[in-house]
């Protein structure tokens, strides 16, 4: 759902803007469209003869048919790659295309004199020329730039290696963190272990332990209640003004709202991209990104106005 959106924002964000079509070269739609179809003509030529080589020593009315059969697979694979939505004039389905597909494997699995291996083998010796002067070309190419992508190949590990290594760090420091607390919360009573150690180890102190106590207990409750308002309203406002994505947002707002090293409304920006670009809701966008703020400069607040200290 995440790429099929991504894909969505990008074809309609050039969609709804043609003035970002004023960014690319004059001509630029004309110089792709004869660029594919030169490349689909000489593709097409190109295969007619590989097959005509390749079942020289096959039956004509059968060499023609294989011919006839991988031309039109060819066509129907470009036709349906060019015009997968086009909902004007004749469709080519990708149904179409498997079709052809199995005809063509069909009819070759019924003639097996159609796999003559001579010619594939005299195919390939009469390319094998063009084939080595491709991989020289590749070879020189890469040869040139083998420092730059040995920088790139180390530059990728580092980055791998670097954020996995994050990543474990933190899920190991969340792990004693969390068994900590819960061993903690086990073990206490009234009064929470460390603040129960403290007055114990310092009898006048107690009244700045049950102080101490209170402030704790006030951020819990209002790290929970945060959480579950910011949860619960992006939820909401994103099923209201009709989002795709709705539990990701929800579940990044809800740990905003529990550790605010962000503000909650960082969660709305998938909404406000697809509303605005993918689904040309600019209104609704502005709304939306106001109703996600809003609750900042109130809720919080009067949440955070509960904590006793």
């Amino acid at each position: 759902m995440l790429v099929q959106m991504t894909g969505n924002v990008i074809n309609q964000t050039v969609v709804h803007n043609p003035e970002l079509r004023q960014v690319l070269p004059p001509a630029w739609d004309d110089t792709i469209d004869s660029i594919l179809d030169n490349a689909y003509q000489y593709g097409r030529q190109g295969i007619s003869k590989a097959v005509k080589s390749m079942m020289s020593d096959v039956d004509t009315a059968k060499s023609d048919k294989l011919e006839q059969q991988v031309l039109e697979l060819w066509d129907r694979v470009y036709q349906n790659w060019m015009s997968p939505n086009n909902s004007h004039g004749p469709q080519v389905t990708e149904e179409a295309v498997r079709t052809s597909w199995e005809a063509f494997v069909n009819d070759l699995q019924k003639s097996s004199e159609m796999l003559n291996v001579n010619a594939l083998v005299e195919f390939c010796k009469q390319n094998i020329g063009t084939l080595m002067s491709l991989l020289e070309s590749i070879w020189g190419i890469l040869k040139g730039n083998i420092s730059l992508i040995l920088s790139s190949f180390s530059t990728f590990l580092s980055v791998i290696l670097g954020g996995g290594t994050a990543v474990m760090n933190f899920i190991l420091n969340s792990v004693v963190f969390l068994t900590t607390l819960f061993y903690l919360l086990n073990s206490s009573s009234d009064l929470y272990k460390p603040l129960e150690v403290l007055i114990n180890f310092s009898p006048s102190s107690r009244r700045f332990g049950h102080a101490l106590e209170a402030a704790i207990n006030g951020v819990f409750s209002a790290s929970f209640k945060m959480a579950a308002f910011y949860g619960l309203w992006t939820w909401f406002i994103h099923n209201l003004f009709c989002v795709k994505i709705v539990y990701l947002p929800s579940a990044f707002a809800t740990i905003l709202g529990a550790v605010p090293f962000l503000g909650t409304y960082w969660a709305c920006i998938p909404a406000v991209l697809d509303l605005w670009l993918a689904q040309d809701r600019g209104i609704a966008a502005i709304l939306f990104a106001l109703f996600q703020f809003l609750p900042t400069s109130v809720v919080d607040t009067t949440i955070y106005k509960e904590i006793k200290g």
